[in-house]
C-alpha cells in the first residue's frame, strides 16, 4: 500500500491495532466521512458504529471505529 492508497482515517502507519487518536466528536467524524451528522447518528443506531461517552457526556467516535466503517466497505 502507498502512501496516496493508504486510508487517513487509521492511526500514523496504517494498523488498525494502534492505539487511536483522539476521539472525534459527531460533526467531526462526519466531516471525515463526507456525511452529515444524521447519518453518523443512523450508524450509530444501525450499530455500524460503536460510540463512546467522553467526560462531559458528548458522543465520541475513535478513528479507528470509522477505520472500521470504511475497511466493512471494501
Amino acid at each position: 500500500m502507498t502512501n496516496e492508497e493508504r486510508n487517513p482515517l487509521l492511526p500514523s502507519g496504517g494498523d488498525a491495532s494502534a492505539p487511536a487518536d483522539k476521539p472525534l466528536t459527531v460533526s467531526e467524524a462526519a466531516r471525515m466521512l463526507g456525511v452529515d451528522s444524521f447519518t453518523v447518528f443512523s450508524l450509530i443506531q444501525r450499530d455500524k458504529l460503536v460510540p463512546s461517552r467522553s467526560p462531559t457526556g458528548e458522543i465520541v467516535l475513535t478513528p479507528s471505529e470509522l477505520a472500521k466503517l470504511t475497511q466493512a466497505e471494501r
